[in-house]
């Protein structure tokens, strides 16, 4: 069921890219179909969910009006490739399958490599992270409660009285997530984490392929692109086993919104902005507006970042165009602009304007430090590289390269980046904490990628293009990406630790992708619940929790990040004092004793609490007695799991 449900959802984006490139009147391709398939079910999506998310609407509703919109999508994309005179079109000589497959078979065969490695790297380990405790639990109640609108701090711990902030993000990524789930009868995490990262990955593939098309000299050389998406991947790779921080789909689940921008809307970008700069002084049709349209939508869908961003990162790649080719009739362009950036305009808006009259703390934050955002953000030692390659993309790149690559590089520090405007763009653009995602749009491996492709394919004859390609490779890469990053005495041993551990990874004993103790954990304190009831439990260590990752019906107080404990001081249930309160008896870390371990236990009861975890090297499990109130549960893992017991029982 699990590949079955990734080849419907591929098959869907496929015919809904083909659907659009239809009515956009644009050339059939088959990487460009996946990937204008997948922005317009995401753009589709916003358009339809945000409003009844807003309102507050059911699900079922939902449900079927996005399914009558996807039906229409695939069965006009059936009926383009399946012509009413019953002859395939791959008979077709103008814009035919066959014809481009065998342009995008490169990056086809690549494709089906990654996702080979990626169905044995999810099929062999198990990846953990915190953000799906947020996520998937989002899923999960939309589903159960058949309600759209849910509050954050609620998502977070199932718990409705935090002081945390309300929702207040434009995205519909979880709703999207919960609509496939639905339609596939899936587990959420089980769906997000195989069938939906498998497609992702492929529609990256083919993102990141269109996007370098759209800006090479060699569109006719096959091993460019083969070239360019291969280098792509190991420079990625590479820089995430280097650079903790780096957040692209390589070291998320590839379904995470900020991993969507990063891996698809992001070359998307690329690629609609030299759709419009190679017309140079032409009319711009209005069909390359409506592909940057599409873009620019489906970017707010998938994430909180997604309203600013990508309108950013699209005016940053653009403005070089603007004011270089298009400086004379500039104000002819300005109504198809605005209409273009009408989502954004419209989006930014409502969630602006939801920010301003909750008073959050979005607003609160500190102005963060540009130099030390640069280092926490990009590794320093692939700067050189990457103005190296920089220097041969203004010298002898494509003009659409030198204009969105080189030019847009330029805006970016002239303007976004710039060290005199962080108060500002911080505060109001990208809400203070996450300040360092706009360095995402740095583009330091597409260039660098880009960069050996143009190489490889400036040479005809076949031994001179592996001599380009390996030269290039070895003088780019060794100019910095791994000889000054580590001292080359440690590589061996560098790159040994993480293909052992794969990073944060773990043999894989479940569907849902996490570690077999938490499933354990789970399922035993939900045997403990009613039938379709829900246990509450109190988290009192200081690492991440992913049990609600396995089941919404598992409340917690204390939220699933030690730093979301802040928000829960307000008391829940009969109880007199709050969450928070109540973690500060167990001083786990100093103490072996627990000062008052009865009225802890009177406490816990009052709140509704069925079980305490704690780490197992604490001082309240290494006591030599099971206080009053309290009954060893189990042991799972790091953790100690502990029964609370009515006074009386």
């Amino acid at each position: 069921m699990i590949c079955f449900s990734a080849i419907i959802l591929l098959v869907a984006v496929l015919l809904s890219g083909v659907t659009v490139q239809k009515l956009l009147k644009l050339p059939f391709s088959f990487t460009n179909a996946v990937m204008v398939g997948f922005l317009t079910l995401l753009a589709v999506f916003q358009v339809i969910a945000y409003p009844m998310m807003r309102l507050n609407t059911s699900f079922t509703l939902l449900f079927w009006t996005y399914s009558l919109v996807l039906l229409l999508l695939v069965a006009a994309g059936a009926a383009v490739l399946l012509r009413p005179d019953g002859r395939s079109a791959l008979s077709h000589h103008t814009g035919s399958v066959l014809h481009s497959l065998r342009s995008d078979y490169p990056a086809l065969i690549l494709a089906v490599l990654a996702i080979a490695a990626a169905l044995t790297v999810f099929g062999v380990y198990s990846f953990c992270d915190s953000d799906d405790s947020y996520y998937l639990p989002r899923v999960m109640e939309i589903l159960s409660q058949n309600r759209l609108d849910l509050p954050q701090g609620f998502i977070w711990s199932g718990i409705p009285n935090t002081s945390m902030p309300e929702n207040v993000d434009a995205s519909t990524l979880e709703l999207w997530k919960a609509y496939w789930s639905h339609l596939f009868g899936m587990h959420p995490t089980i769906f997000c984490k195989v069938p939906l990262s498998l497609v992702i990955y492929f529609v990256s593939w083919c993102s990141a392929y269109q996007a370098y098309r759209s800006l090479s000299h060699h569109t006719g050389s096959p091993g460019a692109g083969c070239i360019f998406l291969a280098v792509y991947l190991v420079l990625l790779l590479m820089d995430a086993w280097m650079h903790d921080s780096f957040p692209f789909w390589i070291m998320r689940h590839p379904s995470h919104g900020k991993s969507l921008i990063l891996s698809v809307i992001y070359p998307a970008i690329l690629y609609s902005c030299a759709k419009v700069v190679e017309l140079k002084q032409e009319p711009i049709p209005w069909n390359r507006w409506c592909v940057m349209s599409l873009v620019l939508t489906a970017g707010i869908s998938v994430s909180i970042i997604g309203v600013f961003w990508p309108f950013l990162c699209c005016f940053s790649f653009g403005v070089s165009y603007l004011l270089i080719d298009r400086r004379k009739d500039l104000h002819k362009l300005l109504g198809p602009l605005v209409l273009a950036c009408m989502p954004v305009v419209v989006y930014a808006g409502l969630s602006y304007f939801s920010i301003a009259t909750r008073q959050t703390r979005y607003f609160d934050f500190p102005c963060p430090n540009w130099l030390e955002t640069l280092r926490y953000v990009l590794s320093e030692n692939l700067l050189d590289i990457f103005l190296f390659s920089l220097v041969f993309v203004c010298l002898c790149g494509s003009r659409r390269s030198k204009l969105i690559l080189v030019g847009g590089t330029v805006a970016l520090f002239a303007g976004i980046l710039n060290p005199l405007f962080t108060p500002f763009v911080s505060k109001y653009l990208s809400t203070g904490n996450v300040y360092f995602r706009l360095f995402w749009m740095i583009p330091i491996h597409f260039v660098v990628a880009f960069t050996i492709a143009e190489v490889f394919g400036a040479r005809s004859v076949r031994c001179r293009q592996l001599l380009a390609g390996s030269a290039a490779a070895v003088v780019i890469l060794g100019s910095g990406a791994l000889m000054t990053i580590v001292p080359v005495s440690q590589l061996p041993a560098l790159l040994g630790e993480n293909l052992r551990m794969l990073r944060y990874s773990e043999i894989r004993t479940n569907p849902y992708g996490m570690s077999q103790y938490w499933c354990s954990m789970g399922q035993a304190m939900l045997d403990q619940a009613e039938p379709d009831g829900s246990v509450r439990i109190i988290w009192l260590s200081e690492k991440d929790c992913f049990l609600r990752q396995y089941s919404h019906r598992i409340e917690i107080l204390g939220a699933c990040r030690d730093t979301q404990r802040q928000y829960f001081d307000q008391p829940v249930g009969d109880c007199t004092v709050s969450p928070l309160e109540i973690a500060q008896q167990f001083d786990l870390c100093n103490k072996a004793d627990f000062d008052e371990p009865q009225w802890a236990a009177h406490q816990l009861t009052l709140s509704g609490v069925d079980f305490v975890c704690v780490d197992s090297s604490s001082g309240f499990a290494q006591r030599s007695s099971v206080p009053s109130g309290f009954e060893l549960f189990g042991q799972f893992g790091d953790y100690t799991v502990y029964r609370i017991v009515p006074s009386g029982r």
